[in-house]
């Protein structure tokens, strides 16, 4: 009975869900992109004075761009999250065990996380490869075309579970109170 329920609020929700997803693909694509850019940039610099002007920018930049990503990811999260804490509530109202409940919600963000992260990486390789192909047409003598280094797929994988980990953490402290 429960699956049945849980099937139909998904189908009824389901823009809510995409642009759940969406947000956060995009979110985690501009980290990768942005941080990818960041070391691309970094390796490029032999110069040791153009070097310490650009690392203080792209301090400054990516800093900026961290704390607006973070932001949107929360801000999507949050969204969701009001969203999902009725059907929860409806849930436990009908019988749902909080058990069920919490292993229901843990699956539910698991796959929405593993998705968007992979989505977003993905997004983020084809947006750091167009502007690398880009800037090596602009400087081909500074810029060369490169993969990214695994710090950057570790910097954006840490910075999307451990935000998404938080929210998680949060909504189970807010449904036990329900």
């Amino acid at each position: 009975m429960f699956y049945h329920i849980i099937m139909k609020n998904f189908k009824s929700n389901l823009k809510n869900y995409i642009l759940f997803f969406v947000s956060n693909i995009l979110a985690i694509a501009e980290l990768f992109a942005f941080w990818g850019l960041n070391d691309v940039v970094k390796k490029a610099v032999k110069d040791g004075v153009t070097a310490a002007t650009l690392k203080s920018d792209f301090v400054l930049a990516a800093g900026l761009i961290t704390f607006i990503t973070v932001f949107l990811m929360i801000f999507s999260m949050k969204y969701y999250m009001k969203l999902r804490i009725k059907d929860y509530t409806t849930f436990i109202v009908l019988g749902m065990k909080k058990k069920t409940s919490y292993l229901l919600l843990l699956v539910e963000y698991t796959v929405g996380c593993v998705f968007s992260l992979v989505f977003g990486i993905l997004m983020g390789n084809g947006i750091l490869y167009g502007a690398q192909t880009a800037l090596h047409k602009l400087y081909p003598e500074f810029l060369k075309v490169t993969a990214p280094g695994w710090k950057i797929y570790r910097n954006t994988c840490g910075m999307s579970v451990a935000n998404m980990t938080g929210v998680f953490l949060i909504l189970l402290v807010w449904m036990e109170g329900i």
